[in-house]
């Protein structure tokens, strides 16, 4: 999730408004959980990196990070998938 929202403002002043509240508490969980995974792999595709949890977005709390889809991309990060133990 990035902090830089649409327009460059804040991600979190974006959607902390009353009318999203009221549009989360009207719609389903599942539907509130697809538009934000939408908005997320908008800019970033997790599952193309193996990056994409077997939870729901809003199952937990999210990780905020500008650096590592950039550090991913340029190569300086690598993700393995799958790891067992």
């Amino acid at each position: 999730m990035y902090r830089v929202g649409p327009y460059g403002n804040p991600f979190d002043g974006l959607f902390i408004r009353r009318f999203i509240f009221l549009l989360f508490s009207i719609l389903p969980f599942s539907l509130s959980n697809f538009f934000f995974e939408k908005l997320m792999d908008y800019r970033f595709d997790h599952a193309k990196y193996k990056l994409k949890p077997k939870h729901r977005l809003l199952g937990q709390h999210p990780m905020v990070n500008d650096a590592l889809p950039n550090r991913i991309l340029s190569g300086t990060v690598v993700v393995k998938g799958n790891i067992e133990r």
